[in-house]
């Protein structure tokens, strides 16, 4: 036991691999350790040991089911969830929820899976039953309120951003969402604010520099949204979105060529956008239509 305190002391500490040499002493002297092989896993998954973290959580599950069972489905659940193993994920958490129904993280991961497989109403529910469990857990409101604009409940979905702003007043994605839930509902001065208290927070945030540039160029301002996308593909060179809509921007300046160039690069980047395809379409027979230069 003294070789898995000490690890796990380490562990949190960030002293991960430090940590996997003791959780290995402690697993040579008494094999059967669940809490030892749960402790090793969290530690291997620390070091991007992902695979082998997941063997870990199994074999503690195996041997003591009932000895911190919540904690090893919740752990392996992520674990799953991180190599793209989701319907497995899903049955870890909810397994978790059914040992310790007041897991705040089982609960919250859940929803988020349940929201990443288009299981909307599934989705909502969930978020609501972690915030019954943890009403100031900003994440769940942030995320719930992504579940609730994507079901047009817009006002619904700006309750939860405000929330989650309230409680976690940095969180640079929350004041992003925000922003799209403002500039849905026509506030676009509002809408400029988030998105500009986003990029002041983490200035390198591509899509708040994107959604910036389009409530931008809804208000006129076209230079300026210009601006914005060049910025959010300096720093994601392939946002065909940003591309496509700076093309548009450049278009409405009169830049057909540099607009052109633009729709080019969004469809090299997927040649199924539909939008950048009608409107490079549309930028060629502009250029055919003008007037020859003598």
């Amino acid at each position: 036991m003294a070789y898995n305190n000490l690890g796990k002391a380490l562990a949190q500490t960030g002293r991960a691999p430090e940590a996997i040499e003791l959780y290995e002493e402690a697993l040579r002297l008494k094999p059967d350790y669940a809490m030892a092989h749960n402790n090793m896993g969290v530690a291997l998954q620390q070091t991007g040991r992902v695979t082998e973290a997941i063997e870990q959580f199994e074999q503690a599950l195996r041997i003591s089911p009932d000895d911190n069972e919540d904690e090893a489905h919740y752990n392996l659940g992520i674990a799953l969830l991180k190599t793209g193993q989701v319907s497995q994920a899903t049955e870890q958490f909810e397994q978790a929820l059914q040992i310790n129904p007041a897991d705040a993280d089982a609960s919250y991961n859940l929803a988020t899976v349940l929201l990443q497989t288009g299981r909307l109403p599934e989705a909502i529910a969930q978020y609501k039953q972690c915030l019954q469990i943890e009403p100031d857990y900003p994440e769940a409101h942030n995320q719930l309120g992504s579940a609730l604009a994507q079901t047009d409940r817009l006002p619904e979905a700006i309750t939860q951003f405000e929330q989650a702003l309230q409680i976690k007043p940095d969180d640079a994605n929350a004041h992003n969402n925000l922003g799209l839930a403002l500039l849905q509902t026509g506030q676009g001065a509002e809408a400029m604010e988030q998105f500009e208290q986003a990029l002041r927070i983490k200035p390198d945030y591509a899509e708040a520099h994107y959604n910036l540039g389009n409530s931008l160029f809804q208000a006129g301002r076209v230079l300026e949204a210009i601006g914005q996308y060049q910025q959010a593909l300096q720093i994601k060179p392939d946002y065909a979105e940003a591309h496509n809509n700076l093309g548009g921007a450049l278009l409405r300046t009169g830049r057909v060529s540099d607009a052109m160039e633009q729709f080019d690069q969004a469809l090299r980047i997927n040649p199924n956008y539909t939008d950048a395809r009608n409107n490079l379409a549309r930028a060629q027979a502009l250029q055919k239509a003008a007037p020859a230069k003598n």
